[in-house]
């Protein structure tokens, strides 16, 4: 089972101030890959979540697990024709893993959509956010 616990940890989670789509993708993926890029910023699709929630996410040769880094916006904005985003998951996928993706991007969508994580993504509280995604994975807060 994808464990979401060890991918939304504090350090983790970024507060973002004011950027366009561009800066803010190249600022998660410095945080997702300190070592040097493994992926453009250019080729990240992105799916939107609903409730303010965006996940840009792309494939890389890089293998190991996945790269998960959260932006935590300060001021929301529109990414496209949907709602205003406060919250954006970058996801750097090995290409090997694309069937875990898909269970990934399930169990993120569940989990996001209990109204006391969306509270605690939108007042930025990465604590917060990290003590429920462990209540999660141990059965509480809609776990199947």
């Amino acid at each position: 089972m994808i464990d979401l616990a060890g991918y939304l940890r504090p350090d983790r989670m970024l507060r973002i101030g004011p950027a366009d789509r561009g800066a803010l993708l190249r600022r998660l993926l410095a945080h997702a890959s300190p070592a040097g890029p493994a992926a453009d910023p250019e080729q990240f699709s992105s799916v939107d979540l609903g409730h303010g929630f965006m996940l840009c996410h792309t494939r890389t040769s890089a293998g190991g697990d996945f790269r998960v880094v959260v932006g935590m916006l300060e001021e929301p904005f529109r990414w496209g024709r949907g709602e205003p985003v406060h919250t954006v998951f970058c996801v750097l996928v090995p290409i090997d893993r694309s069937r875990d993706y898909l269970t990934l991007l399930a169990r993120l969508s569940r989990f996001l959509s209990d109204a006391e994580t969306e509270a605690a993504f939108r007042a930025r509280d990465a604590c917060r956010v990290a003590e429920l995604a462990a209540a999660f994975r141990t059965g509480g807060a809609e776990a199947p």
